[in-house]
């Protein structure tokens, strides 16, 4: 064995480095969303949990610490008389509760409880740099997933600030399984439209061909199901997921390629995540409109490259194909109109979230972004971000991208979404980082790293081969530039510097100070407030004829009947 070779073998791995480089960013992560916030948070011997939101998943999840895995869809805790709804998304209480069980093996405190779901936002917070890193990887290559993984680890923001120790909310449980469908849709489209698997590999069970991207494919169906079961706002990204397929569907065709793949994608993703929302599905206009788009999401794929079958087999121009589309768009909004336009009506303000308006906007997190906004919640990774979009767009056209065009058009949603509320800051923080760290690695390989990574690099002298001009001879053999690794070596550590400085260094200061400074119900629902709580729970009258009523099943809205010793205290 030569003294190279093991020299080489020595080496860690590309792979190895990364995933070191991965798992020091999780710790990182955690430091900033648990250590920062935790004086704040666990105080005197209670939990100073960081919204009122958080205050209503506490007290579903005690319920279902006691009715486990059952959820209550009505509440006559909240908004007396009336009531409200309870846990219509009740993925992220299944999932605290859960913990909470088997941290309390089986009966846990109400101190473990409440313990667990003040970490429960922090840890999800935390991973998200993993499917963050392997969306960098399988779009661009690893170090872009590293950089990305790094920068949203410490954005401040929504993002932070919904994943910080004691925010028990679902926000930060859909950054995460929002990102992670999204990735494994990529993986899946990448390899499907590599080896361009059609119908006749799924007749002939050509499962070498097909396997990969139907695993993958029902990976993002199972990720999409948990999501779409964490938020009640969750057609979001089933219009992301859609526009998608509906662009994919035009270029291919236009391109004159097979649009097999898509269905095949397509249908198992939607089924997956349909037949995991169904059990908890309503009744009513918002339910309705799930089960319809849902429905509509499973058939349009196969009725799209049926459509792009028979076109291309009877040699019809490829540019009707998008108006042949555009007609099925208009006959299915008349039908749905005919049946209930009631419904049709519903479906179509919900688009109002990318532009809200009236009473909505005393809401302060329904506010559209501003300039000062942006750079609170993303500094300068805000304004890098429409430079990234720009060169993504060149670089998806120019390789006919499936994988690259489905990320653009998620960003570009997500963009929309931001502009119209600030709240999808929480969202556009992975695609923010994601774009930022696209442009951070092209950065670095104009100044060579890609090269130094790759291997040494070509020093001085080399001799460059015979090259014939144009109406001259021969020429002689010319000595190739002066290329020494340290020169190279000097100008990648310069760009990284400087990309430290643009990319990294503004976000340190604002992610420390939001992570470490108290928040403003640990100042509204102090020590004094808490205990006068906990005395008025104890010295008043039970509004039900059973004190552990608190934890009991409730029957439906329509159901429930107040008894006679009910009433309500008005407090805050």
């Amino acid at each position: 064995m030569t003294e190279q070779s093991t020299e080489q073998k020595r080496r860690l791995s590309p792979a190895v480095i990364a995933g070191i480089i991965l798992a020091i960013l999780f710790g990182i992560s955690l430091y900033i969303r648990i250590a920062l916030p935790y004086e704040h948070t666990f105080v005197d011997g209670w939990v100073a949990f960081r919204d009122t939101d958080a205050f209503y998943y506490i007290r579903h999840i005690e319920n279902l610490i006691h009715n486990f895995p059952r959820v209550n869809a009505f509440d006559p805790y909240m908004l007396y008389p009336g009531g409200a709804a309870g846990l219509t998304r009740p993925f992220f209480g299944w999932l605290a509760a859960g913990v909470a069980l088997l941290a309390g093996g089986g009966a846990p405190t109400q101190e473990t409880v409440q313990t667990v779901s003040a970490y429960m936002p922090a840890i999800l917070g935390a991973l998200t740099v993993i499917p963050v890193y392997f969306i960098g990887k399988e779009l661009f290559n690893r170090w872009a997933g590293v950089i990305s993984a790094a920068l949203v680890a410490i954005l401040p923001g929504e993002f932070l600030h919904r994943s910080l120790l004691g925010f028990t909310d679902h926000h930060v449980a859909e950054t995460l399984l929002s990102a992670t469908a999204i990735l494994f849709l990529i993986m899946a489209v990448k390899p499907a439209r590599e080896r361009g698997i059609s119908f006749a590999h799924l007749r002939s069970r050509d499962w070498p061909a097909i396997r990969k991207p139907l695993i993958y494919a029902l990976l993002a169906g199972v990720f999409l199901g948990f999501y779409l079961l964490s938020w009640i706002g969750g057609l979001l990204l089933i219009l992301v997921i859609y526009a998608y397929l509906v662009v994919q569907f035009i270029v291919d065709h236009l391109r004159r390629m097979s649009t097999d793949y898509l269905s095949i994608i397509g249908v198992p993703l939607f089924l997956i995540a349909f037949l995991m929302l169904l059990p908890v599905l309503g009744t009513g206009r918002r339910e309705m409109a799930y089960i319809a788009s849902l429905l509509f999401a499973i058939l349009i794929p196969v009725v799209l490259s049926v459509i792009s079958r028979l076109m291309a087999g009877r040699a019809l121009k490829p540019v009707y194909y998008p108006l042949v589309m555009l007609g099925l768009v208009g006959i299915g909004v008349l039908v749905l109109y005919a049946v209930d336009p009631s419904q049709l009506e519903y479906m179509l303000r919900q688009f109002r979230i990318f532009l809200p308006e009236g009473v909505r906007l005393t809401i302060l997190e329904v506010h559209p972004i501003t300039l000062s906004l942006a750079w609170g919640n993303f500094t300068t990774s805000f304004f890098i971000s429409f430079v990234a979009l720009a060169m993504l767009i060149y670089v998806a056209v120019k390789e006919r991208s499936a994988d690259k065009t489905l990320f653009l058009i998620w960003s570009i949603v997500m963009l929309t979404a931001i502009l119209g509320q600030r709240r999808f800051g929480y969202y556009y923080a992975v695609n923010a980082a994601l774009l930022t760290g696209y442009f951070s690695w092209k950065m670095l390989d104009l100044a060579g790293l890609k090269k130094l990574l790759a291997g040494p690099v070509e020093v001085a002298g080399e001799v460059r081969q015979f090259k014939k001009r144009k109406g001259k001879g021969r020429e002689g053999p010319r000595r190739k530039a002066s290329v020494r690794p340290t020169a190279v070596w000097a100008r990648v550590v310069v760009v990284a510097i400087v990309l430290f400085f643009l990319v990294f260094y503004p976000n340190i200061a604002p992610a420390r100070a939001l992570a470490s400074s108290p928040h403003d119900i640990g100042r509204w629902l102090d020590q004094g407030w808490y205990s006068s709580l906990v005395w008025l729970r104890d010295n008043s009258p039970e509004p039900f004829y059973d004190p552990y009523y608190y934890y009991r099943p409730y029957p439906s809205r329509a159901d429930f009947r107040y008894p006679d010793t009910a009433y309500g205290v008005m407090s805050w």
